[in-house]
Order: C-alpha cells, then structure tokens, then sequence
C-alpha cells in the first residue's frame, strides 16, 4: 500500500522547479527557432522572385539591351567608314532603329547612348574647351537649349503635317539659340 500512496504522490507532484538559466535557455530557444523559420521564408520568396523575374523577361531585358549597343556601336563604325558629310544622322537613325527593334531593352539603350552622345560633348565643351566664366551657366543652357529642341520635335510629331519639319526645327534652334552659346550649341549637337 505505500509504494501506491508513492507512486500517487510522483505523479501529482509538480514539476520541479527550472533555475533562471534554464528559463532563458528556453526562450533563447524558441527565438532561434523563430528566426530560422523567418530566414527560411525571406530565402523562399528571395528565390520565388528570382525565379519569377527569369520567367518575367528580365535577362531578356538585358540581351536585348546589349544587343541594341552593338547594333549603335555598328552604326557608329558604318558612319565613320563611310566618312561622309551629312551621313551621321542616317546611321544615327539607323542604329536608333536596329536596337528599338530588339525590343523595350533595345530601345532603351539608345535612348541612353543617345542621351550619353549629347553628355558627352557638353563635359567636353566645359572642361577641354574651358568655357571661361560661367561652366554652370553654360551647361545651363545647353540643357534648355536641349529643351528647346526636344518640345519643336515633339510638337512636329503632334502637327504630323508634311514638309512642316523646317519650321519646327528652325523654331528649336531659335529658341535655344536665344538662351545663349550653349542653348545654340546644344541645337548644332541635336539637329
């Protein structure tokens, strides 16, 4: 009868006390499990979304990208061989249109190497050329004068009417060259 008492006794008995160590050693525990579990879910979505972006077109961006800087940069060694006045807008044109035809990264490209082209020749014209006085002001309005010439092309691509682009282009460089030398140089680059 007593080992009966006993064994009641052990088995109602509360669980013996944890120290304080143990305690944290516990929660520390479930801390790390739950870290674990969230690096587990950032590296799931991490790799769903690369997989994602493969599936969506993002290397197919980037091709097209590369393809269409050596579609200009074939243009660009057309026009030099050809070493002909007047010959840099077709092979500009040219290179514009074989990249835009390689799809939205193509046509992205050009549009930043074109956009580099006109860069390019203002740091030059400040720098080489030393533009005395006002490097800022210049740059200034070379970019306006770029501006100038931007919204005369626009607004001949709304009129849409034939014969009508030595207006608006007249009218750019007028009103860029009205800026000052580099709203007038920026309508010389830009033609």
């Amino acid at each position: 009868m007593s080992s009966a008492l006993l064994e009641d006794v052990e088995t109602s008995a509360p669980p013996p006390p944890q120290c304080h160590d143990q305690q944290i050693h516990s929660t520390r525990h479930q801390v790390i499990v739950k870290c674990e579990d969230t690096m587990k879910l950032l590296t799931g979505l991490v790799f769903c979304s690369l997989v994602l972006a493969v599936s969506g077109g993002v290397f197919s961006f980037v091709r097209e990208a590369a393809q269409g800087s050596w579609d200009m940069w074939r243009a660009y060694q057309d026009m030099k061989e050809a070493n002909f006045i007047g010959a840099d807008k077709y092979f500009h044109a040219r290179g514009n249109y074989d990249a835009a035809r390689r799809g939205p990264g193509g046509a992205w490209a050009a549009e930043v190497i074109s956009t580099m082209k006109l860069l390019t020749g203002l740091v030059f014209c400040s720098l080489v050329l030393a533009v005395s006085g006002g490097v800022f002001s210049f740059m200034k309005e070379a970019a306006l004068g770029s501006w100038d010439m931007w919204r005369a092309i626009r607004d001949l691509n709304e009129a849409n009417f034939i014969g009508s682009q030595r207006y608006f282009y007249a009218r750019g460089k007028y009103d860029a060259a009205r800026r000052g030398p580099g709203g007038a140089w920026a309508a010389e680059m830009i033609r």
